[in-house]
């Protein structure tokens, strides 16, 4: 049997969440012949908080490509976080730098199938006969918010306290999307009612807890200022006006469309963090033209090799997924295949990517790396299929493709 549409999409996002965990479990790869460990008993309540948490979109994103009003798959996902945590187990016996533990594998299940109890729990909150799911996967634009969770655990994990304060930047492109999505779709359906703005604010507020909370490690106030982030900016996009914030036709009449301009607004503080990010520390020595380097590595030989020196590389990376998915997004919605529109997302993609490498290799420390490059390029390209996957189920789920699952074909 085919895979339809929902099927298709859930396992990409699956697919792609699971890579990002295994790079978090696993980095810096360092890995023996042979078992150098053994299982380990030793745990604290911060390993398991933690352990739970990285799971947990895992069950989401399971749950939320289910039929709607399906009750939660949570036996499934368990099984589905227990072989992925089994993998990652097992694999850390080979590794003199991590430690295998049946703790471990248990609140990693366990987390993926607390994510179906949530997801289940808040689209039965949101739903109603006319009503849209603020947070589920029938819509490509809430579809990116998903793909920032690896982007704030990554960063989380390996940046210093200031670096990891300015993920309010990113908190602030979510905040906005799901803010427009709530004005767009909810609050027209539900005027003067707070029922459906309460469980978009919880939903909210659990989205940047699960993703800010690898970065409490430097201390409560990023999950703070991230909360406080998030709420201001939804607040601002809620009061705007609809003339602000709605597309404009041909004829420059207001038009229903709103995402092209969520993306634009939502793009700055990204591409701001993104570039912050790339370049950090700020205040690196710079040397003259004549002296920029650059290699084909992603990390120069004298650099030392750990897992937060890969997760900053991987964090770079995931911010241009993102960016490819909201481009791709942008180009709307008549886009059927991705070579339609990859030469829109590779000229951006490069557009922005190639002045960070030049930008690096000008400084002592980061020389600028054509293997990034190349990565940046492919995630941006993998960012835009995912929007695709995302833009077939959203046609299969209105009828407006056709059974066999061919695209649909742009309007004449």
């Amino acid at each position: 049997m085919r895979p339809n549409d929902a099927e298709r999409l859930a396992r990409a996002v699956l697919g792609y969440l699971a890579l990002m965990i295994a790079i978090i479990t696993l980095a810096p790869f360092r890995f023996e012949s042979a078992p150098v460990q053994g299982l380990s008993a030793v745990w604290n309540l911060s390993d398991i908080v933690l352990n739970v948490v990285l799971f947990v979109p895992l069950g989401f994103v399971h749950q939320l490509a289910r039929p709607r009003g399906a009750p939660p798959d949570w036996l499934r996902a368990l099984g589905i976080g227990a072989l992925l945590s089994g993998l990652i187990e097992g694999a850390q016996f080979f590794t003199p730098l991590r430690f295998p533990s049946l703790s471990d594998l248990i609140t990693n299940a366990s987390g993926a199938a607390l994510g179906t109890v949530m997801a289940a729990r808040a689209t039965r909150s949101l739903e109603g006969a006319e009503t849209v799911r603020a947070f589920a996967l029938d819509l490509p634009l809430v579809g990116l918010t998903y793909l920032f969770v690896p982007l704030l655990w990554l960063v989380g994990l390996s940046a210093d306290r200031t670096l990891a304060l300015l993920l309010v930047l990113p908190v602030m492109s979510v905040a906005w999307i799901i803010a427009s999505v709530h004005a767009a779709y909810v609050a027209p359906k539900a005027p003067g009612r707070a029922g459906p703005l309460l469980a978009l604010a919880a939903g909210a507020f659990a989205f940047v807890l699960v993703g800010l909370l690898p970065a409490a490690r430097h201390g409560s106030t990023v999950l703070v200022w991230g909360a406080a982030a998030l709420m201001a900016t939804a607040l601002l996009r809620l009061l705007l006006p609809a003339s602000w914030t709605q597309g404009r036709a041909a004829d420059g009449t207001p038009s229903r469309r709103f995402e092209a301009p969520t993306l634009r607004v939502a793009l700055v503080p990204l591409a701001l963090f993104t570039a912050v990010a790339a370049l950090w520390p700020l205040d690196a020595p710079v040397g003259p033209l004549a002296e920029w380097r650059g290699m084909f590595a992603i990390l120069s030989p004298e650099a030392r090799l750990s897992d937060r020196t890969i997760f900053r590389a991987m964090a770079h990376v995931s911010a241009f997924t993102i960016i490819g998915y909201a481009l791709a997004e942008h180009a709307g919605r008549e886009v059927g295949e991705l070579r339609a529109i990859a030469p829109r997302v590779l000229a951006w993609a490069l557009a922005l990517s190639v002045p960070l490498e030049f930008a690096r290799g000008l400084r002592a420390d980061t020389p600028a790396s054509a293997l990034m490059l190349i990565f940046t390029v492919g995630a941006a390209l993998l960012g835009a299929w995912f929007y695709l996957l995302q833009l077939r189920n959203v046609q299969a789920l209105l009828g407006r493709r056709p059974p066999d699952g061919r695209p649909l074909q742009p309007p004449r």
